[in-house]
């Protein structure tokens, strides 16, 4: 019995070595894109830059920014600014295990870390130079001091709880949604007396946090979108199981996908329903566990559907990311089969998580080949030949990445509707204007755009329209594409010359 337990350890901390060994692979090797971009821009500056620029240009509070600036005085390169999220998630790890210990026996929370470190959305927050593997980390500590004050009634766990959730609310606003499920859980659980110590204990952190109301509105402004909200809410609803599958980040085919999700709802269904039929002690005590986690759960998700329909806010299922320890422990229910099935289980998620993995770095690459791109621009560029960009979106990487001497510009972004448009651009007699307002001394400019069709993006307009203006007002000199590493994004160079009318 021994040696079986000492292998399996061995195979346990074998799979911690390689897969740490993996992701700094990765984050040496993969290039950063347009949101990374920012951060390096935003926390290359002086505290107090870096401070307001949190607020009015990241809109967010800005604790991580004033991280990742101290900590980028040690090294300020890209890799050692994804080795601060690399370190975020192993710590994560850390908590994430000793919550199963807590509500678990011992030899379950192995699987269960294994799981929550294969999930692809823990591994893209990992290689990401933005809030989100900070945020899965304040979320995993938060869950364990307050499931130590749950369960085992630990006051002093509350300490820590409202340092964290001080930390957390100046990281991401949507930390007091976490909070107030937790609240409510202890209402509707506990009673009024652990609901009322708790709330007054947070007073403190209530009045620190009132500085960033003076933002607030500001920054909810900026990710408000027009029209309905109905797909925005339909967005949030089917999150879960695209968070908790990484089914959102991963090119899975659309039958994978669906198929996915029916399994593993199913087969979470049918355990939730063999502990409610149970009626030993186990059983009982599994079955509140589950009860508590998805409380908090759904109590949080309400909160981000009424949020969202009341100020009309856009949604993107990493905004919820805070949520994917919670969604993680649902597995917890996969208790009530026999330890043969739960093993296959686990396995069978092992194994669609390796799946994914291995669709989401066959190729190392974020988006756009941005290093390969600058390479070729730095080969066939003339001197003092202005580089544009079509979209903002690809000028903050290729900028890092291209360090000729030559000026780079993005064309105002172009939103081809019939009903409105953005900045000034309101059709393609404009957009040829704007291109020949820009001064040029070889009377040429290198152009680069991402190929549209295809394109998940609606600020643009379709390619045959943009093709057909360079078409009929200007000579094309040059025309190719690049796609480096990258197999599903290119982006397309073209030398251009206005044509005299």
């Amino acid at each position: 019995m021994k040696k079986k337990v000492g292998f399996k350890n061995i195979l346990f901390y074998s799979f911690l070595v390689i897969y740490s060994v993996a992701l700094i692979y990765l984050a040496a090797k993969l290039n950063i894109w347009e949101d990374e971009a920012y951060s390096m821009h935003t926390t290359s500056n002086n505290l107090a830059r870096v401070i307001s620029q949190s607020y009015t240009f990241e809109g967010q509070p800005p604790f991580y920014f004033v991280l990742l600036a101290i900590w980028r005085h040690i090294s300020p390169g890209i890799f050692f600014a994804r080795f601060l999220s690399l370190i975020c998630i192993g710590f994560s790890g850390i908590f994430f295990y000793k919550i199963i210990r807590l509500i678990s026996n011992a030899e379950f929370p192995k699987w269960m870390l294994i799981i929550y470190l294969m999930n692809p959305f823990t591994i893209w927050a990992a290689l990401e130079i933005r809030l989100y593997a900070l945020v899965i980390l304040l979320s995993c500590i938060l869950l364990y001091c307050f499931f130590q004050f749950f369960f085992n009634n630990h006051k002093k766990y509350l300490y820590p709880l409202l340092f964290i959730s001080l930390v957390g609310l100046y990281t991401q606003y949507f930390f007091s949604f976490e909070v107030a499920a937790m609240a409510m859980a202890l209402l509707l659980f506990k009673g009024w007396k652990s609901f009322f110590t708790f709330c007054i204990y947070f007073i403190p952190v209530i009045i620190l946090f009132i500085p960033n109301l003076f933002f607030l509105m500001q920054q909810v402004s900026m990710i408000q979108v027009e029209g309905t909200v109905s797909s925005q809410i339909s967005s949030v609803i089917h999150s879960p199981q695209a968070l908790a599958l990484g089914l959102e980040i991963s090119p899975v085919n659309i039958w994978v996908n669906r198929l996915s999700r029916i399994i593993v709802v199913t087969l979470l269904l049918l355990a939730y329903y063999k502990l409610y039929k149970r009626q030993n002690k186990s059983a009982k005590e599994i079955l509140k566990k589950v009860n508590l986690v998805v409380l908090v759960t759904g109590i949080i998700f309400l909160l981000y559907v009424i949020c969202i329909a009341a100020l009309k806010m856009g949604f993107e299922p990493r905004y919820i990311v805070l949520t994917l320890p919670l969604f993680m422990l649902f597995y917890i229910t996969f208790k009530a089969y026999n330890a043969i099935a739960t093993k296959i289980i686990f396995f069978g998620l092992l194994s669609f998580y390796a799946f994914e993995f291995y669709l989401n770095y066959k190729v190392p690459i974020k988006t756009y080949a941005y290093r390969r791109t600058s390479q070729v621009v730095h080969q066939i560029v003339k001197p003092h030949e202005p580089i544009l960009l079509y979209s903002k979106i690809l000028l903050p990487a290729f900028s890092f990445y291209y360090t000729g001497p030559d000026s780079v510009y993005s064309l105002p972004k172009y939103k081809f509707d019939e009903k409105y448009y953005d900045e000034n651009i309101t059709d393609t007699s404009q957009l040829k204007q704007a291109i020949k307002n820009i001064p040029t001394q070889t009377h040429t400019y290198l152009l680069i755009n991402n190929p549209i069709k295809g394109f998940k993006d609606p600020i643009k307009m379709n390619d045959s329209t943009f093709n057909q203006c360079l078409n009929s007002n200007f000579k094309i000199t040059l025309d190719t594409t690049v796609i480096g590493e990258s197999q599903r994004y290119s982006l397309r160079i073209r030398r251009i010359q206005p044509i005299k009318q």
